[in-house]
């Protein structure tokens, strides 16, 4: 039995937002996490359980970054791949109603959709994310500590060859990538 079109239209305009505040999610605890001060870590990881996981992620932020970008990402990725395929079906027949040609409404749609998701994604996947994290550092750090956690343990085997990759671009620019942050 096939799905009715606005099954299957919902079905996709839903698979794009859950992708993008997924990206917004992992936008959010990396500006949270990275934003924190030592002193705010080191009381963190005095409150407790939660705490201290933001301690240990906290503890190594080139696996932490690393991690984070490669969710955000995969489902930036993802929404952009899946809206324009998913979504830009339902475009090209009223672009070609309007005269395009088969050819030329596919390319449209396809640059259409994309960007329609592309903005969505920059304000709900990355700029309000990224506000509200300033402004709720500790709540969200804490909030999103075990999912970073498992998202590093996940994510391990590419986050080792990012890492790898990003000190070695970093000692270029004259830098140690072991040092601590202030």
């Amino acid at each position: 039995m096939e799905s009715h079109p606005s099954t299957s239209l919902i079905s996709a305009i839903l698979t794009v937002c859950a992708l993008i505040l997924l990206g917004g999610l992992f936008v959010a605890a990396e500006i949270a996490l990275i934003s924190l001060r030592e002193s705010q870590i080191k009381q963190l990881a005095g409150r407790g359980r939660r705490g201290a996981k933001v301690a240990e992620v906290a503890s190594n932020p080139n696996r932490l970054l690393a991690a984070l970008q490669v969710g955000v990402t995969v489902t930036g990725f993802l929404s952009a791949a899946l809206g324009a395929e998913k979504l830009g079906v339902y475009v090209i027949p009223w672009l070609e109603s309007l005269g395009l040609q088969s050819k030329t409404a596919n390319t449209t749609s396809l640059v259409g959709v994309t960007l329609i998701i592309a903005y969505v994604s920059l304000v709900f996947g990355e700029l309000v994310p990224k506000r509200l994290a300033l402004y709720r550092t500790e709540a969200i750090a804490l909030a999103s500590a075990d999912v970073v956690k498992v998202l590093t343990n996940l994510f391990r085997p590419i986050v080792w060859v990012l890492s790898h990759s990003t000190n070695i671009v970093v000692r270029l620019f004259g830098l140690d990538p072991k040092e601590q942050r202030a």
